[in-house]
Formats: C-alpha cells, structure tokens, sequence
C-alpha cells in the first residue's frame, strides 16, 4: 500500500477490463483510507477514468498514472453526493482526488491543475455546484498560476487538431478496419 500520513490506498494497482467503449471495469475492489473513513470502490464497477477535455487530454490522459484517484473521484461523485449509503459534499471529494493523488506520487503542479478542472467541472454541474463558494479563492488562485502556461499550449494543440480534421475532410474515407480483423 503507499501510505502519505493518514491516507492512503490499500489496494494495488488496478485490476480493469478495458470495455469496448474505453470505459474500464474493475476486477478488483479499490480501497482507499482517509483517516478513519474507507472508501470500497466495487469490483464491476465501471469508469471512464479522468474525465479531461479533448484540448488538455494531450498533458493529462484519461488513463494516467491517477487513475486510481479518478476511479475513486468517480464512484464518490456517482455514489455519494445525496445518497443513502453514505453522503459526501462534492468539494470534498474533490479534496480527496487531489490528496489522493499525492500518495500515489503525482507531481504538484498536475494535482492542483487536475483539482482545478474538477473543481471547474463542478461550478458547471447544478449537482455538484452547492458548496463551491468555499473553493472558489483557491480556484481563482490557480487559474492564476497555471492559465498562462497551460491555455496556450491547450489552445495550439486545439486548433492543430481542427487543422488536421479541415485537412482530411475532402480525402475519400477508407473503412475502418477493426483491430481483431486484422
């Protein structure tokens, strides 16, 4: 297990089928510790990793080295904003992303900015929304320190990506072999 003070996962790596949809379900339960609270996300249960938009998906793949903190972030939000078995506010299981994130040895800089785009996810979610005053100077301050290094490399890899789609669409379409048929 990787233990950082009174957190940490006592699971291993993940155990996952990646499923047709790129989704991945887990073959194994993966628990996380946080003081004396513990968090089973379920074997079957199914995520599609760390939910990043297409223009920073280049810096932070959805299937990085935290995917045991997106998995976790995922079944808490799905499993417990307003719900019977156990309730959770969404800020902090976003806290608990990022902390989650420093046992499994993820730089600084990627944890904060990582918060930062759940945080955001959030401001524009009404279910997770509630609460997000308390968060909101911290946001602020790192999309101060990270906005003029990130957004312009985003927005370059962005408009490439359009380019190249402008690029190809007048080239006839090939059929798409699939992988099994080759």
């Amino acid at each position: 297990f990787i233990c950082y003070n009174h957190f940490m996962f006592l699971s291993g790596n993940i155990k996952a089928d990646v499923q047709p949809d790129t989704t991945i379900r887990l073959l194994e339960d993966v628990v996380y510790q946080e003081g004396d609270n513990m968090y089973t996300v379920p074997i079957d249960y199914v995520s599609d990793g760390a939910t990043v938009p297409k223009c920073t998906s280049w810096l932070y793949p959805r299937m990085g080295e935290y995917l045991k903190s997106a998995v976790l972030h995922d079944y808490l939000i799905t499993n417990g904003l307003d719900k019977k078995e156990f309730v959770i506010e969404s800020n902090r299981v976003d806290e608990l992303f990022r902390e989650s994130m420093k046992t499994l040895g993820i730089p600084f800089a990627r944890r904060w900015t990582m918060w930062l785009g759940v945080r955001l996810g959030a401001l524009l979610n009404p279910l997770r929304r509630k609460g997000s005053l308390k968060t909101l100077p911290k946001v602020i301050l790192v999309m101060l320190l990270a906005g003029p290094i990130l957004l312009p490399a985003s927005l370059v890899v962005q408009l490439t990506i359009w380019l190249l789609w402008a690029v190809t669409l007048p080239l006839p379409k090939k059929k798409r072999l699939d992988a099994q048929t080759v």
